[in-house]
């Protein structure tokens, strides 16, 4: 079942709510709205650990493709490596 959309209502109804607890507990709101988000990195940290080596393994892959570029030559079909440079 889909989960129905919070309204801004009750987002805003949800943080004093919130707010009043923290202070009963003698909590600043904004250190624990980051010790939250702190919290959810920490819980998704191998998630971003593979999105990154990704994007690692990418940024290699590109650059070994345009160090070892193969060039066509249209005339007979054969296969010209160009190492570093164009030729």
């Amino acid at each position: 079942m889909a989960k129905k959309k919070v309204t801004k209502k009750e987002q805003k109804r949800n943080k004093e709510f919130v707010q009043k607890l923290l202070l009963v507990e003698n909590k600043d709101y904004d250190e624990w709205l980051n010790e939250k988000h702190e919290e959810h990195i920490q819980e998704n940290s191998e998630l971003l650990l593979e999105a990154l080596e990704k994007a690692i393994d990418n940024k290699s892959d590109k650059k070994f493709n345009s160090n070892n570029e193969q060039n066509i030559d249209p005339d007979n079909r054969k296969i010209h490596h160009n190492k570093g440079g164009n030729k």
